[in-house]
């Protein structure tokens, strides 16, 4: 075999150990993470975030895994600082006026784009008692579950409280896409004409408010964790078709610890995960168990966006690299049995 044949079962032996090795895990082992820059994979797009939930699948049943429903958000917020320290600032959007008891509803654009606008998912309200409700009263109550994304035509920011109207401030950065809408230039995938999709990049969001601005004084949308990675990846990840009612956990592939840019930091730890199914849509929760593990969850999770992609399932890739194998070592049967036979026929060659 030449050099070339030679690299590429090389590689096809190497990226079937690869899937055959990776293991479910609820939150991110930091193995996992590499210190390059994120990059989208091939025919990428945004999914859109679900407003309002909860997603029906056939039958009118309740998408979900292990008996959580898909759901939705408790609050929508924002980033104002993305270039500054680990943890940076973030305000809650809220009705001016009232910004103790009831919150503005930005779901409809805010976990479609990577554009520091997010949604937020709080255990704490969502399973709280009525007899104890928060003090920023949430916005969908009585709906509990995974926020969920689906293959939809997303909304952009307008970066403005509609009922303030206030800006969004992001500082330091400037949204490089030609309309202005967000920092990542990828389509919607619902234009790429594709119905499902079996991997996402998942873009959550580091934050933890001041006490004196954001209205966050009760706790309840900042990541508090101790590391900037826990707050970043203190979520787990369920795949689902709504056509033939699968859920399953994602696995986690790579985490690119720098993020998607330098000039950011609270986008750090963008995260892919791989569904184990062609699927339709994807939901996101913070874990429900008791931190075992010690990684420092608070049950509140920020989601900036959810990028999705197709990407060849582990069975094809290995009949495609068994087939790559075959062909080369046809190829080379036939070349030695010709050149034994040019031999053979030769002048002079012993008879």
């Amino acid at each position: 075999m030449n050099s070339l044949q030679s690299i590429l079962v090389r590689v096809c032996t190497i990226i079937g150990i690869f899937f055959v090795s990776v293991s479910q895990a609820a939150v991110i082992p930091v193995s996992f993470d590499v210190p390059s820059l994120w990059t989208p994979l091939p025919n990428a797009g945004y999914l859109n975030f679900v407003e309002p939930g909860p997603v029906l699948g056939p039958g009118n049943v309740p998408l979900g895994i292990a008996g959580v429903t898909s759901g939705t958000e408790e609050y929508t917020g924002w980033v104002d600082t993305p270039a500054g320290g680990a943890l940076t600032g973030a305000s809650v959007d809220v009705i001016p006026g009232n910004p103790m008891e009831t919150s503005f509803d930005n779901g409809a654009t805010h976990g479609d784009r990577v554009d520091f606008d997010f949604v937020i998912e709080n255990r704490h309200t969502e399973e709280e008692s009525s007899g104890n409700p928060p003090q920023l009263l949430s916005l969908h109550p009585g709906i509990a579950g995974l926020m969920s994304w689906e293959i939809a035509a997303t909304l952009p920011s307008s970066h403005i409280d509609p009922a303030g109207p206030f800006p969004h401030f992001h500082s330091n950065l400037v949204p490089p896409c030609p309309d202005s809408s967000s920092f990542v230039c990828v389509s919607d995938y619902a234009n790429l004409g594709l119905t499902t999709f079996n991997t996402v990049d998942v873009f959550s969001a580091i934050a933890t408010s001041s006490e004196f601005v954001g209205y966050d004084l009760y706790g309840l949308i900042s990541d508090t964790e101790s590391s900037a990675r826990d707050a970043a990846l203190d979520y787990i990840v369920a795949f689902c078709n709504a056509f033939t009612g699968q859920c399953a956990p994602g696995t986690p592939v790579t985490v690119f610890a720098p993020g998607w840019t330098t000039l950011a930091s609270a986008d750090n730890y963008v995260a892919r995960w791989r569904s184990p199914f062609p699927a339709t849509h994807v939901g996101i929760d913070p874990p429900a168990n008791p931190d075992l593990e010690r990684f420092g969850v608070n049950n509140i999770v920020q989601i900036d966006a959810i990028v999705a992609a197709t990407v060849p399932e582990p069975s094809t890739l290995a009949l495609f690299c068994v087939g790559l194998m075959g062909s080369i070592l046809i190829a080379w049967n036939a070349r030695s049995t010709a050149r034994n036979r040019w031999v053979e026929n030769s002048p002079g060659s012993a008879q």
